[in-house]
């Protein structure tokens, strides 16, 4: 991956390289997998999901963000970094706490969870939000000028203006703060 950036950006010289690993990389760890199909977007089908029942979200561990795939991802970053010129910004690419947790569970799980176990799902998220500040003060450690912040919830098709001010704004803004 981090070969693959830095030969893009040797040819075509961006102001800025914005890292994009797989959609569902933070969630290896926890034991999601994926498999790219081909698709000319990068977009994967997720292959195990972790997260089958409300229980599954009081599950997650607290992950060590510089162990297991998170570390590869930082080690790939690191190596990103080392190669660029300093003056060339790196934007890594996140997505936030309910994101994820739709890609750790599958679209419509997700929002059953959000009407029929509210404060299991709350204990998830906030799991994934720990997770992420953690990531993000390695990044920073890295010396990554910023993050691409993904959130794919901020709809009236998926959520309601509640549902999204309970649970995805507050997380949002815990993880947004670490940046």
């Amino acid at each position: 991956m981090a070969n693959a950036h830095l030969s893009f950006q040797a040819q075509y010289d961006f102001d800025f390289v914005k890292i994009t690993p797989p959609s569902g990389f933070f969630l290896y760890d926890w034991g999601v997998q994926d498999v790219w199909e081909g698709n000319v977007e990068g977009t994967r089908r997720y292959t195990k999901r972790v997260i089958n029942s409300p229980d599954d979200w009081e599950k997650l561990d607290v992950l060590d963000p510089t162990q297991g795939y998170l570390g590869e991802y930082l080690e790939c970053v690191r190596l990103i970094r080392n190669e660029l010129d300093k003056n060339t910004p790196i934007v890594m690419t996140m997505f936030n706490p309910l994101s994820n947790a739709k890609k750790m569970s599958g679209d419509n799980l997700i929002l059953d969870h959000m009407q029929s176990d509210p404060e299991k799902l709350h204990k998830g998220l906030d799991t994934i939000s720990k997770v992420s500040k953690n990531f993000i003060h390695s990044l920073k450690e890295i010396g990554v000028d910023g993050i691409f912040y993904a959130v794919q919830h901020a709809s009236h098709d998926l959520v309601s203006i509640d549902e999204y001010s309970e649970f995805c704004r507050a997380y949002d803004l815990e993880v947004l703060s670490s940046a």
